[in-house]
């Protein structure tokens, strides 16, 4: 379980009686995830590009506004060569505040009759707070590919 949702609540406290209201805010971080099952005969390509506003809070409790862009693409096809096997094209890109977190371009093959279930986690760039992974997924027809943010405590669970 990748943990990416906190509770936040600012506060203000001064010399004196306090009264703090409740009013937790729950920040999600960042993930897109697509899914591509693929037909024989046919061609095809899922896509998605989402942007993101999410607060990240440093050891001194200080408040630090990023922004996110996602972007992933898997694009399905029979393999050429053996046609008892699926290739999947896979282009991801992650930017956060402007900067390019990771990007690639690459492969996976899947035979298409057999069970041949593979799902893989890779952190591909962390700091302070939080990490970036990506995670594929590949059996028999059908490709997975997600790219997010999660805690940082969380990144060895």
């Amino acid at each position: 379980m990748i943990y990416q949702v906190r509770n936040y609540m600012e506060i203000e406290i001064k010399r004196g009686l306090n009264v703090i209201p409740p009013g937790m805010v729950s920040v999600y971080l960042p993930a897109l995830e697509r899914r591509l099952d693929f037909q024989p005969g046919h061609e095809e390509q899922v896509e998605a590009h989402e942007s993101y506003a999410y607060p990240l809070y440093d050891k001194d409790n200080r408040r630090l506004d990023t922004k996110a862009e996602l972007s992933l693409t898997i694009k399905g096809a029979a393999d050429k060569d053996n046609p008892e096997q699926v290739v999947f094209h896979c282009t991801w890109k992650v930017l956060e505040n402007g900067v390019v977190v990771g990007s690639d371009t690459f492969e996976m093959k899947s035979q298409a009759k057999v069970d041949d279930y593979k799902n893989q986690k890779v952190v591909i760039h962390s700091d302070a707070m939080h990490y970036w992974y990506l995670r594929t997924y590949t059996n028999r027809r059908s490709a997975e590919l997600e790219v997010g943010a999660a805690y940082i405590e969380y990144k060895d669970k």
